[in-house]
């Protein structure tokens, strides 16, 4: 047991966090004394094998859980733990770091929010249907955006790409990709979910967005309320359009 405990020592100190489980294995003959110092070095737990495979299992299930909420914790909840994208809180602290690049550079940023034409009826369509659309559209972003574009998830259904380097005809080009995508236009059945887009864009000479990053995430809002109530599948941009 103290050639284990020493091993468990080694992992503990090589481990990038303090949160990551250690388990130990001992068998029946293991002293209570040895079990203890394994705890007191750090060990989770020490479970016998193989009389505890399934308390091994189910408390293996609670730690991965409890792990997941520490290490949402540890990044400031900047990454959506459903889709990968970054949450409200991460958007909002890269789009600061966008827009100073921006102002340091003199380069475009655009910014799009995706969001659907209405609001889902819970009784017509199942809360599944509608998370199987959200993850649709969640990888068609993923995929079809550029390396450089950084994605968020806003709302269970809204979605938001910042686009470097981007003025506002390639991000109206860009919106206009996904708002076509065949999956956006169907849940289940015969109920429509159409989804449209708002385009905001700086060209790095904005100095009100640069006191205030989220004018530019704001604008983009504002600019798909006017695409919905255009009609449907439609993209709005709020300002800084070249046709």
């Amino acid at each position: 047991m103290s050639t284990r405990i020493d091993l468990g020592r080694q992992i503990r100190g090589m481990a990038p966090k303090p949160s990551i489980p250690i388990v130990g294995v001992c068998d029946a003959g293991t002293s209570f004394d040895a079990r203890l110092a394994a705890l007191q070095d750090g060990f989770w737990d020490v479970l016998e094998l193989p009389s505890a495979a399934a308390e091994l299992e189910a408390k293996l299930a609670t730690w991965v859980w409890l792990k997941r909420d520490v290490d949402g914790l540890q990044s400031g909840a900047l990454l959506d733990s459903e889709t990968g994208h970054y949450t409200s809180q991460g958007m909002k602290r890269r789009l600061r770091e966008l827009t100073a690049l921006a102002q340091r550079t003199g380069a475009a940023l655009s910014c799009v929010v995706f969001g659907p034409d209405r609001e889902p009826d819970s009784k017509s369509v199942s809360a599944e249907a509608l998370l199987d659309v959200g993850r649709k559209f969640s990888l068609a972003l993923h995929h079809r955006t550029r390396n450089s574009d950084v994605v968020g998830r806003l709302e269970s259904l809204k979605f938001v790409v910042l686009a470097p380097n981007t003025p506002s005809a390639g991000a109206i080009k860009l919106a206009e990709r996904f708002t076509s995508l065949s999956l956006s236009r169907r849940v289940d059945g015969d109920f429509p979910l159409t989804f449209s887009a708002g385009v905001a864009g700086v060209d790095g000479r904005n100095g009100q967005v640069h006191a205030c990053p989220e004018l530019l995430l704001v604008a983009a809002n504002r600019a798909l309320n006017q695409a919905r109530s255009a009609g449907t599948a439609q993209v709005a941009a709020a300002w800084g359009r070249a046709d």
